[in-house]
C-alpha cells in the first residue's frame, strides 16, 4: 500500500520518494484476508476491507471528496500488474466505519476494495480435479479381483490426497464456505469409497458359475455341463471343480 504524504513523517511507513511540492510517498506491505462472494465459484469476486484512520488531521475533507467527486477522485489506485492479470481490480468504495455513532465526525473510513477473477480458472483449478477424483476412488468397485494393484491406488490414493489437503493447506480448503463445504464432501465419499474396499476384502464372497459347452457331452467330454464353486476370502482364491 502506498500513501502520498505533505508534513512531518508518518509512522509505520517507508519514504520512497521524493517531488519538488514535497509530497512524501510512503509504502507498506499488509497482508489482508480475502472474502468470497456468495455466488463463488460461479462468479469469482474477492474483497477486503481496509480501515484508515488518522489521528491528526480530520478525515471530512477525505470522505467528501470521496463521495461527491467521482471519478476525478480515486479512493484506491492499482497498479497496472493488476489492470491485465489474471485478478483485476473491479471497484472501490469508502464510508464511516461500522459502529461510528458520531453525526457529522468521522473517526475512521472503511475502503472495501473488489477483484474480480474468471470463473472458469477457479473451477478448472479445483472443481474438476476434484471431481475427477472423487470418481477414481469407485473405480476399483468396476475393476477385477486380481488386478490388485490398481483397485489399491483407485481406493486409497484420492483419501489421503483430500487428508492431506485438510491437514496441511487449510488456507484452500477454508478459503470460502462454500469451498469448504465441498471438500469435506469428497473426503467423506472417498473415504467410504476406502471403507467398502476393505470390506469386500476382510468379508469375502461367494460365487456360483455354471456353463454349458455346444453339442453333446458324449462327443466333447471336455466340454461337458460343469459346475464350478470358488470362495474369495481376503484374497486367497479356493476352487473345487466337479465334472
Amino acid at each position: 500500500m502506498d500513501a502520498a504524504h505533505l508534513g512531518p513523517p508518518m509512522a509505520f511507513f517507508d519514504p520512497v520518494s521524493y517531488d519538488d511540492n514535497e509530497l512524501i510517498l510512503y509504502r507498506r506491505t499488509l497482508d489482508v484476508p480475502v472474502t468470497y462472494g456468495s455466488s463463488f465459484p460461479f462468479l469469482n469476486r474477492r474483497s477486503f476491507t481496509l480501515r484508515l484512520a488518522s489521528y491528526i488531521y480530520p478525515l471530512d475533507d477525505v470522505v467528501y471528496l470521496w463521495a461527491n467527486s467521482p471519478p476525478f477522485v480515486n479512493p484506491v489506485e492499482v497498479s497496472n500488474d493488476l489492470l491485465s492479470g489474471p485478478i483485476t481490480f473491479e471497484e472501490a468504495s469508502a464510508g464511516d466505519c461500522l459502529g461510528n455513532f458520531t453525526v457529522g465526525m468521522y473517526a475512521c473510513i472503511d475502503v472495501n476494495v473488489t477483484f474480480s477473477g474468471s470463473a472458469f480458472g477457479s473451477i478448472a483449478t479445483w472443481f474438476l480435479p476434484t471431481i475427477l477424483l472423487v470418481i477414481a476412488s469407485w473405480l476399483h468397485f468396476w475393476i477385477h479381483g486380481s488386478w490388485s494393484v490398481p483397485r489399491t491406488f483407485s481406493a486409497a490414493l484420492p483419501f489421503f490426497l483430500f487428508a492431506v489437503l485438510f491437514l496441511f493447506r487449510r488456507d484452500v480448503v477454508t478459503s470460502a464456505p462454500g469451498v469448504c463445504c465441498w471438500f469435506t464432501f469428497c473426503l467423506v465419499i472417498t473415504f467410504l469409497s476406502l471403507l467398502e474396499y476393505f470390506v469386500v476384502i476382510c468379508c469375502g464372497i461367494r460365487r456360483s458359475i455354471r456353463y454349458t459347452a455346444n453339442g453333446h457331452p458324449e462327443e466333447n467330454p471336455i466340454g461337458a455341463a460343469k459346475e464350478v464353486h470358488f470362495r474369495c476370502y481376503c484374497n486367497t482364491i479356493l476352487s473345487t471343480t466337479r465334472l
